[in-house]
């Protein structure tokens, strides 16, 4: 093995004896156990004789003798011999000496600096967890109010005040106006300090209620004490007559049936009145029925008058109870009974609901095009991509077909636009602040007059669904795309005006995904409405409407008669009823014999079903031109749905309509107010300000003792970084191994001085713990009196 030119050097120093100890032991060592080792140091040896041989002058004895005084000094030629002797030798190990021990000192006063750092980084880290974990957040999100039959769900959501999730015993219980305990729930939230607690469908609930929430965590509790209205069973109803068109003299006959809004369960008996009412809404003689409903069902008949003057007339259903909203249903009286042809005349013989019998047929008149646009939010935000439906028309109110690009100011093409069913279609774009778009037709050509699409905003968040119609069972599915970070909003979901799900968030700059859980009774339209937080009472800033398709079906199969039918004479007709797993189900059936059929190509009209689930929340129900087809499991049954919904749906805090009318003149009934927003209790704002004041609290009465701490990993830092600096100067051995351990310590010491300083640096309150405005529909229950409590 060759012996490398270090080891030789090692070798020299130790027969000069200047080897530091550390290292002569082991290479004695090896110098007794490894025979190359061995001889390198005989070789070494033997250099140092003939260095010292070589060294050696060979000059006569000279003897010395002692002066009777003191001589004057050595002369210039030994003396310095004999210095340079005793200088050269020692240095080497001097140097090393100092070299070790500023190792020694740099190495344990960064040790004790980092120490004492690390002592205080984590004793004030305890201290300012313990103050955070004495303040519980907590945060409700709920209906407004109750609703009688609704699964009605509330959301709890424990944190500290810096955003940690907490697992807190939460106690939710409901008290009648008197003080008797209706409900009472107890349950800790999950690690991510959710809890969601469902008061029941099946519960009785009176006309008010009083909510008290209690979290407790630890000994922090958090309340929650409010008062809730109680919104009972209503009802909605669908009105339908035997015919669209009568003559003077022939009887009117009608059906009506009436479920509750949610469910679609059926009363028993509810009290309701029918009347006959003219174009200036005076009722006609005798007219008027009143009766209860029989499973939801109620019927009548009325001659019309020989003399009755033609004209448009109107079947009103009224509740007697306000149960449900007044229902109306047009048809037409003339002298001679028309057949039902294209054009406008199809369309004031049908009754409400009824689309145009040429629905989907190109008009001649192509130059007076209707297309309107309809962002799927409510708004044509900037900086977002935006879905827009359109709806194109021809002079006469029948689908069109059109193909074209919308275009910028500067005439730059921007999205393709073409129509997919029954003249709807959808595109997308991304528009631009202060930019206005327009349409460009390619197809068909010689339109005059084309619309430019809604001007743009400056709106913060749209919300998209992509195709809206959901499966029955699955929870609704959507984005909500944001321009900028911490908006607090909150997604409800209402159907046919009760409240069935909301979900809050805190939005992030793009697409925030979020998800509502729904009853499996939720079915048909559901409303999706998203509101800003920042303020009470919050602002509604998006809405669209969605389809759900529902669980339960009834299977209704008519056979055949058992004799042939006789004019004038009675038929029986077998029904069987089965529910959507193929089981017999009991059912309340309404039958009716069509007798003045429409034209070939006339659309149905709308069945009670599709009435319920779709055709309700449509402000044009002459959009279904087939119930059958909407209402069934086809793939472009969901494209059209979806297109209907998009075109043709009420979004309500975007346009309040009063006594809205279909295109046959007929009233649509009223749907109610907008349900009112979620409430929402959230403490954080209150919270944050009492954490700020105990982190004030906690730095003005530390102890001095603290206080020097944090001032010695403050400066002893940089004192070592001085120290280093000036070995360096003074030429005492320094290298990587002193100043990377020493810069790394002094840095350390610096920033967790910096941050014991000011105990906020250390646990600064994260960006989404952003506070929601409360709000509650309901006023706030009036302060106890004092007096009485201490009584």
């Amino acid at each position: 093995m060759a012996v490398d030119p270090q080891l030789r050097q090692q070798l020299l120093e130790l027969v000069y004896e200047v080897l530091p100890e550390d290292d002569a032991t082991p290479l004695r060592a090896r110098i007794g156990s490894e025979a190359e080792i061995a001889q390198a140091y005989a070789e070494a040896q033997t250099t140092a004789a003939v260095l010292a041989s070589a060294a050696r002058l060979e000059e006569p004895e000279i003897r010395w003798k002692r002066p009777d005084s003191i001589a004057p000094a050595a002369s210039p030629r030994s003396v310095p011999s004999v210095s340079q002797k005793a200088l050269t030798r020692p240095a080497a190990p001097l140097r090393r000496y100092w070299g070790r021990m500023t190792n020694w000192v740099v190495g344990l006063s960064a040790a004790v600096l980092l120490a004492i750092s690390l002592g205080g980084y984590f004793f004030h880290r305890g201290h300012l967890a313990d103050i955070a974990a004495d303040h519980l957040r907590l945060r409700v999100v709920g209906p407004s109010q109750l609703y009688r039959g609704v699964a009605n769900r509330y959301t709890m959501a424990t944190t500290s005040v810096t955003g940690r999730p907490v697992s807190a015993q939460v106690e939710l219980a409901l008290y009648s106006p008197t003080g008797d305990q209706l409900m009472v729930h107890k349950e800790k939230t999950d690690q991510d300090g959710q809890l969601q607690v469902v008061v029941p469908a099946d519960f009785n609930l009176p006309r008010e209620a009083r909510l008290q929430i209690l979290a407790v965590h630890d000994d922090k509790q958090e309340r929650v004490d409010t008062r809730l209205l109680v919104e009972p069973v209503r009802y909605r109803t669908h009105l339908a007559l035997d015919r669209p068109q009568y003559r003077p003299g022939e009887t009117v006959r009608w059906r009506s049936l009436t479920v509750s809004r949610f469910g679609a369960s059926i009363d028993p008996a509810l009290p309701i009145r029918f009347e006959i009412v003219d174009s200036t809404d005076m009722p006609l003689p005798g007219s008027a029925l009143e009766g209860t409903t029989r499973h939801g069902v109620g019927c009548g008949e009325f001659l019309l008058p020989a003399s009755l003057r033609a004209g448009r007339y109107v079947l009103v259903a009224r509740s007697l109870d306000e149960a449900f909203p007044e229902v109306r249903s047009g048809f037409a009286v003339s002298p001679e009974e028309r057949k039902l042809s294209d054009g406008a005349s199809a369309a004031t013989a049908q009754p409400a609901g009824a689309p145009p019998a040429t629905a989907g047929h190109a008009s001649a008149d192509l130059a007076k095009l209707d297309i309107r646009f309809y962002p799927e939010s409510g708004e044509l935000v900037a900086g977002l991509e935006n879905r827009v439906y359109f709806s194109a028309r021809d002079g006469q109110g029948r689908p069109a077909e059109i193909r074209g690009m919308v275009v910028d100011s500067e005439d730059h093409p921007v999205a393709a636009v073409e129509t997919v069913h029954a003249g709807m279609g959808i595109f997308s774009l991304e528009p631009r602040v202060g930019q206005r778009y327009r349409l460009s037709l390619s197809s068909p050509e010689g339109v005059k007059e084309l619309p430019k699409l809604p001007v743009v905003t400056d709106g913060k968040v749209i919300l998209t669904t992509g195709l809206g119609v959901f499966e029955p069972g699955r929870p609704l599915q959507f984005n909500v795309r944001s321009r900028e970070e911490g908006i607090p909003l909150v997604a409800a979901a209402t159907s046919h005006g009760v409240a069935v799900g909301q979900q809050a968030l805190v939005a992030k700059a793009g697409a925030n995904s979020v998800e509502i859980a729904l009853d499996d009774a939720v079915a048909g339209v559901v409303r999706l409405t998203l509101y800003e937080y920042r303020s009470s009472p919050p602002v509604p800033v998006a809405e669209r409407l969605v389809y759900r398709r529902p669980a339960r079906r009834l299977q209704v199969r008519i056979g055949d008669p058992p004799q042939s039918p006789v004019a004038g004479g009675r038929i029986r007709l077998p029904v069987e009823v089965s529910d959507e797993e193929g089981k017999p189900a009991a059912a309340a059936l309404g039958v009716a014999v069509d007798r003045a059929a429409g034209p070939p190509g006339a659309a149905e009209l709308p069945s009670a079903a599709a009435y319920f689930l779709l055709a309700e929340d449509i402000d044009n129900p002459a959009a279904l031109e087939s119930t059958d087809f909407f209402l069934s499991d086809q793939p472009k049954a969901a494209v059209a749905i979806d297109l209907v919904l998009g075109t043709e749906a009420s979004r309500r805090f975007l346009k309040r309509t009063s006594d809205p009318k279909d295109g046959s003149g007929t009233q649509r009934p009223a749907l109610g107010a907008p349900t009112a927003p979620p409430a929402v209790f959230d403490n954080l704002t209150d919270l944050q300000q009492r954490y700020r004041e105990s982190l004030e609290s906690y730095r003005a009465n530390r102890t001095r003792p603290q206080n020097s701490l944090t001032m010695l990993s403050l400066f002893g830092g940089l004192g070592l970084l001085l120290f280093v600096t000036m070995l360096a100067i003074l030429n005492i051995p320094t290298g990587l191994r002193l100043w990377v351990p020493s810069l790394s310590a002094a840095v350390a010491c610096l920033v967790i001085g910096a941050v014991l300083m000011d105990p906020e640096r250390l646990n600064t309150l994260p960006p989404d713990a952003i506070a929601f405005a409360s709000f509650q529909a309901a006023p706030a229950p009036p302060a106890p009196d004092v007096r009485a409590v201490a009584e």
